[in-house]
């Protein structure tokens, strides 16, 4: 099942932490939007885990299909919001058998 440019149709913002100098001097890192892509966004394994008090805390794992992006590097900073829903970057690869692809592993956190 091959992807092509056309199943890409969600769109995600993605976001990195840079350097921003505050008033006193001192350097803090704050997320900002970089860039707007299409994404091709599938939920692949997910659970939950009891927390204290009636609590649950849900971890879902999402495979998101992008192009290579040449404009940003990809980082475990660097997470994807779509929806209003955060989706924080795991680990990533190249499709080795599709030139200027790759898929992002991301983890969308739930409490």
């Amino acid at each position: 099942n091959m992807i092509e440019c056309g199943d890409l149709r969600n769109r995600v913002a993605v976001y990195q932490s840079a350097p921003k100098v505050a008033e006193n001097g001192e350097t803090d890192y704050v997320f900002a939007e970089i860039k707007k892509i299409w994404a091709n966004i599938v939920p692949t394994s997910g659970g939950t885990t009891e927390l204290a008090g009636d609590a649950e805390y849900a971890s879902i794992t999402h495979r998101v299909t992008i192009r290579t992006p040449k404009s940003f590097d990809l980082t475990t900073d660097t997470y994807f919001l779509h929806k209003g829903q955060r989706l924080n970057v795991q680990y990533w690869y190249p499709i080795y058998n599709r030139t200027g692809w790759m898929e992002v592993f991301c983890k969308l956190e739930v409490e």
